[in-house]
């Protein structure tokens, strides 16, 4: 426990050192010509993302824009830029799980995966000329400018669970909130009025 306590201490002074560069203009984000939506967290694992990107895009759809997803081809079998095709057999597997749930779920959209977000980004607006770019779990990825953060923090978490990784499952502190435009907390009817204050 002592030796994951250490790690998680290294872990998030490497975290910090690299949100102050940003934030101090050390290093300058990639910078799309259209809005960018991204939807994140501040842990490892599911907080409900996924569900809200398929909202927005629903939403948005609705209001007559066009806009694009963009993924990390997180253990997928594709290692490069692609647009997720979900009639593709094993599509899953090859492109990863929720990737396919968003373009089953918005045939309309377009749903691009790739190993690093800022490049599949530009890649996404060149092919697609979107009016809005949804970044699915960005809010880490600082690489990438984007006009609007949603930080999802799930009501049924554990404190201890805010630890800095892999303690905890935190990918970065509560003090990182300070860059979200807007923090919307899931799961609210599974806890107690009690927990849901604090």
């Amino acid at each position: 426990m002592r030796t994951l306590r250490i790690l998680g201490k290294v872990y998030s002074r490497v975290v910090d050192l690299k949100n102050f560069l940003y934030d101090n203009d050390y290093f300058c984000p990639v910078e799309i010509p259209v809005p960018v939506l991204s939807i994140g967290n501040l842990t490892v694992g599911g907080t409900g993302k996924t569900p809200l990107t398929d909202f927005c895009l629903k939403y948005y759809r609705r209001r007559q824009v066009n806009p694009v997803v963009v993924s990390k081809n997180y253990r997928a079998q594709v290692k490069d830029i692609a647009v997720v095709d979900p009639d593709l057999p094993g599509a899953a597997a090859y492109y990863g799980d929720e990737p396919v749930l968003l373009a089953e779920k918005n045939p309309l959209c377009k749903v691009y995966v790739g190993p690093r977000k800022f490049q599949t980004a530009k890649r996404a607006f060149e092919n697609e000329n979107p009016s809005l770019i949804i970044i699915d779990d960005g809010f880490q990825h600082r690489k990438l400018y984007r006009d609007v953060d949603f930080v999802v923090l799930d009501a049924t978490e554990s404190p201890l669970s805010y630890r800095s990784f892999p303690e905890g499952r935190a990918r970065e502190s509560f003090e990182s909130l300070v860059r979200a435009t807007a923090i919307l907390v899931t799961k609210i009817n599974l806890v107690s009025s009690a927990d849901l204050e604090a």
